[in-house]
């Protein structure tokens, strides 16, 4: 790790046993792989109001940050991130997000191509939700 280290805010939004995915846009570092809302935390900015704000920008939902989940640092080629990843809740439960999200259960997870870093928490998720 010789970049500058990128604090990402990263919210595993949870409804009734699924998750909220999207995939990473062409054009841009990682692009096509699935992941979950989330962004860089700008100046100042608290992981919580991050999750809140990137949630917002990228699905369309307003969200409750509940408790961190996992945090891990990675280098990718691109840069080097602290990766906050949180349990969020729906602020409503009737909400309708962006047509580019969608909901999977726990145990399709890990059927998508996430980056790297994430690969520890679809494991976690995937062992939490079979001892549920």
């Amino acid at each position: 790790m010789g970049k500058p280290l990128q604090k990402i805010a990263i919210a595993i939004l949870e409804q009734d046993g699924r998750y909220l995915l999207g995939t990473r846009q062409a054009g841009t570092h990682l692009a096509g792989k699935t992941e979950f809302p989330g962004g860089k935390c700008e100046s100042g900015e608290s992981i919580q109001d991050c999750l809140v704000r990137e949630s917002l920008e990228e699905a369309g939902i307003d969200i409750i940050p509940v408790v961190e989940f996992y945090r891990t640092q990675h280098s990718y080629s691109h840069a080097d991130v602290d990766l906050h990843f949180w349990i969020c809740k729906p602020a409503d439960q009737n909400c309708t997000i962006i047509d580019s999200h969608f909901w999977v259960s726990a145990s399709e997870l890990s059927q998508y191509s996430f980056p790297e870093a994430n690969q520890p928490v679809i494991e976690k998720l995937v062992a939490r939700n079979r001892s549920l």
